[in-house]
């Protein structure tokens, strides 16, 4: 025997309307007495991540998330020979924007091509009665056939085209990592807010320095920085590099952001260093430009301190370096910068 009808309409009712199991006869339970949770799925994969842009009026021509299914671009569907002779049309095309995104979205079907003599039906009229499936792109006549459908049926609508999907399962926004801004802007599919974590965002030198990340924002036609690795430090900033009788060429001290403004540069040698060993401070553009050879003396143990206030560079982060002369056999001392 078959499954009754009305028992498959219990099962939907509780389904859909309290988001419960089935576990017994309308008579036995009503929806509000089964206490077995049935919710239904949200696929990720199948999520509208752009749908926060379709507007609420649909665009006369193909225009962002929204393709358009109107006028010339209408959809001849093809007969479902599986079904009934005439019954189920097939669009052959999947997420139509329903009417739930503004009245003018819900689709317009016709028997015959609208271009020429094709004539609308509704969906409420008396033997015109139609549903249709709007993720699907299904059209069904599940009472009478309209008349001349041998004519074809046309549908004119419109389709979301935008992002499908998150990077996991809850996740609000995507996010991704790539190693330079050239990879960044290579970057396609990507929604409002979603983001781009740049491992080395030299590219833009005003955000940073060669090794230095940052992290982006798609604002939906654009990218806009929104941290910078400086960013993300302190206000006030201390550096401190060692130096040995084996240092020799450019030593990396530290990155300075863009505008930081230099305080002091402290020399503390404490073992002294023979030979004609010797450092300045500064960048590869200015080596001496904090300190140079003069203004500190390696070969007698102390502490040498230079108080200033020299804004490095204001528009871009800034590599500050140690540049060893000379050669020394023994020796240890440490460079210290602070910076605001």
């Amino acid at each position: 025997m078959a499954i009754l009808d009305s028992s498959k309409v219990d099962l939907m009712w509780k389904k859909l309307q309290f988001g419960v199991a089935k576990t017994d006869t309308a008579a036995a339970k009503s929806g509000s007495n089964e206490t077995t949770p049935s919710p239904l799925p949200v696929y990720a994969n199948n999520i509208w991540a752009q749908a926060a842009l379709i507007p609420g009026i649909p665009p006369a021509s193909t225009s962002g998330v929204v393709k358009n299914y109107t006028g010339a671009a209408r959809i001849a569907s093809v007969e479902n020979t599986t079904s009934t002779l005439n019954a189920t049309w097939m669009t052959n095309v999947t997420n139509w924007v329903p009417a739930s995104f503004g009245s003018n979205y819900a689709v317009a079907v016709y028997v015959g091509d609208p271009q020429t003599t094709g004539v609308q039906i509704f969906p409420d009229t008396t033997n015109t009665e139609y549903t249709f499936d709007y993720q699907a792109g299904v059209l069904n006549f599940p009472n009478s056939l309209p008349a001349n459908i041998t004519n074809g049926i046309y549908v004119t609508g419109y389709q979301y085209v935008g992002t499908l999907g998150l990077t996991g399962a809850g996740a609000g926004v995507k996010s991704q990592v790539v190693a330079t801004i050239t990879a960044r802007n290579a970057i396609t599919g990507m929604a409002t807010g979603d983001l781009a974590y740049v491992t080395d965002a030299s590219g833009i030198p005003s955000d940073a320095a060669p090794g230095q990340y940052a992290v982006y924002m798609w604002t939906g036609s654009a990218w806009t920085v929104i941290a910078t690795q400086d960013s993300g430090a302190a206000d006030d900033k201390v550096n401190t590099v060692s130096l040995t009788s084996a240092s020799t060429g450019t030593v990396a001290l530290s990155v300075a952001r863009a505008g930081a403004t230099v305080t002091s540069v402290q020399v503390n040698v404490g073992t002294l260093f023979d030979g004609t060993f010797a450092v300045s401070v500064g960048t590869s553009a200015s080596n001496a430009l904090l300190i140079d050879t003069t203004e500190s003396d390696f070969q007698t143990t102390g502490i040498y301190q230079l108080n200033m206030s020299l804004m490095v560079s204001p528009s871009a982060a800034t590599q500050l370096n140690v540049y060893v002369t000379g050669t020394a056999t023994v020796g240890a001392a440490t460079i210290t910068v602070t910076y605001a």
